[in-house]
């Protein structure tokens, strides 16, 4: 893997050295526009196949001929394409700068369409990172945009994404309402369109229970997905219809459909929701050895893409980090090769006094440039090194806290199956009078009550986030450490059977602890818990 690196950061530099060098010359019978819009097809084919490093190399090529060339129309386009390639390393702050520098393009040039297509990015950008109000506001200006436009394509697509947006959302009524514009707009236009919104309509009839209406679209959709070949939307079908085959208890559907979308190769968040699907068919069959190992590759799964999002972080910071190595030297050699040319100029022109003093007063202004730029550059790269450094520390915290997550999560799931072992135990044998499961009981129970996990999941949040713990302590001193535990809990999301599960409760008894932490921090009932955890 690191060769591989290498290998795609060589060939990035020996691109844009040809590039600066002017090493690769345009073909005198092509027009500049075709030339430009083939090095976009390609960075976009190299991303397809996740080739990053060779795909900037052409995104480079192509900004810098349209920018010489005056091709504005496609910046927006070259930008957008980067924005992709950031995406995908999960860069999700450049990413945005990259949609964001496209849009003010395509405002710039009156490209209506692309400033759709680039709004809707942004949405989903937001989306992705979940902030709805932020994704629901540029989701918006798009379809404000394709409606003033009158263009029924544009209308179609934009309607299908805000369907998308209106289920994550929960909002099933409006995703309906803007379901049938999709298929309005799209109708005798554009087969995809109509294939999208029908992925669509089967998630929003499975989110609203509607499993009968749900599986007769699901199947009406494989043979164009077949047909169409992007294994994506064919994994998506399956994976809803083996979750109503759960749903509706038919074992044999949801195995069936749960092996078909594992053999499309899904991507990881996907995996990790057909591997939970399985542990629950397994779990209530009571097959309890294989529910183990469908949990176990959950967490193998997160862990993998946890893996896979560090790897695409350290090959993005090398690329940038060898980028910002290449433009250093060539800057430096620049600097030189003006320098020689400057000391040949200034020993020609020696023979005339008045050449030679206009040579020195021009070279000392030139040298007092030289030194105000080098300045600039040193404060920008300061900044720069200081950003990337928050932005690492906030990064290592998301992850410390993703791991506390699931670390609290895989204790919860065990202690709730353990618990329900002795349940089962305990119905099947009828009492306890058999000293040998009372042996076995007692040691289940040892099981479900380590506080030794607590005092480690305790340890690692306080050092994680000494910040939190900081200002909670601060705000409410009366709190004891039991409090404190338990806020810390909720301040990762558990939810309370969760946590009622950790901490070997009832539920009841846990919504109660909720109730009394409430009162005695002095907060309104209307003020949700986890949201005022977040904003001290």
């Amino acid at each position: 893997m690191i060769a591989g690196l290498r290998r795609n950061a060589y060939i990035l530099l020996s691109t844009l050295l040809l590039i600066s060098a002017g090493g690769i010359p345009a073909a005198s019978a092509e027009a500049p526009q075709t030339i430009c819009q083939r090095l976009i097809d390609s960075a976009e084919l190299m991303t397809v196949d996740k080739e990053y490093a060779e795909s900037f190399a052409l995104l480079t090529k192509a900004e810098t001929l349209a920018k010489n060339e005056g091709l504005d129309y496609l910046l927006a386009d070259i930008h957008v394409k980067a924005g992709h390639n950031y995406y995908d390393m999960f860069d999700y702050g450049e990413a945005l700068a990259q949609f964001m520098e496209a849009y003010q393009i395509a405002i710039q040039t009156s490209n209506i369409p692309a400033e759709i297509r680039i709004l809707t990015k942004i949405s989903f950008l937001y989306k992705d990172q979940k902030y709805y109000d932020r994704a629901e506001e540029f989701l918006q200006k798009s379809y404000d945009l394709a409606i003033k436009n009158q263009d029924p394509m544009l209308i179609g697509w934009v309607a299908v994404n805000f369907v998308d947006f209106l289920i994550v959302s929960e909002r099933y009524d409006e995703a309906g309402r803007y379901l049938d514009i999709a298929y309005g707009a799209l109708k005798d236009r554009d087969p995809l369109g109509l294939l999208i919104a029908d992925i669509n309509k089967v998630e929003l009839l499975y989110n609203t229970k509607n499993y009968t209406s749900a599986k007769r679209v699901a199947h009406a959709t494989i043979p164009p997905l077949k047909k169409h070949g992007d294994p994506r939307f064919l994994v998506n079908i399956y994976r809803h219809l083996a979750d109503i085959g759960l749903e509706e208890h038919n074992d044999e559907e949801t195995l069936r459909f749960a092996t078909e979308a594992l053999s499309n190769d899904p991507n990881f968040e996907e995996r990790i929701r057909i591997y939970s699907t399985l542990f629950r068919l397994y779990y209530r069959r009571q097959d309890f050895d294989k529910a183990f190992r469908y949990n176990d590759s959950v967490l193998l799964a997160t862990k993998s893409l946890y893996e896979q999002r560090e790897e695409k972080n350290f090959m993005l910071g090398k690329i940038k980090l060898e980028l910002l190595s290449y433009q250093n030297r060539l800057t430096e050699s620049r600097r030189k090769q003006q320098t020689d040319r400057y000391v040949f100029g200034f020993v020609t022109l020696l023979l005339a006094l008045l050449t030679v003093i206009l040579i020195i007063s021009r070279r000392q202004i030139r040298q007092k440039r030289i030194i105000y730029e080098r300045n600039s550059r040193i404060a920008e790269l300061e900044l720069a090194e200081e950003k990337n450094a928050r932005r690492n520390l906030q990064h290592t915290i998301e992850d410390k806290n993703r791991e506390l997550t699931a670390t609290a999560l895989q204790n919860s799931t065990r202690n709730q199956m353990l618990q329900d072992l002795v349940d089962s135990i305990l119905k099947k044998t009828g009492s306890t009078r058999y000293d040998d499961v009372r042996k076995y009981l007692y040691r289940l129970k040892q099981q479900l009550n380590k506080p030794h996990e607590e005092e480690h999941f305790l340890t690692h949040f306080e050092e994680v986030n000494p910040e939190f713990i900081k200002a909670l302590k601060a705000k409410h001193p009366d709190l004891s450490a039991n409090d404190i535990k338990y806020l810390s809990y909720v301040y990762i999301n558990l939810s309370t059977k969760e946590i009622a599960s950790i901490l070997n409760i009832t539920q009841e008894s846990c919504k109660k602890k909720r109730t009394r932490l409430r009162a005695k921090m002095g907060l309104d009932s209307s003020l949700d818990l986890y949201d005022y955890l977040t904003t001290i």
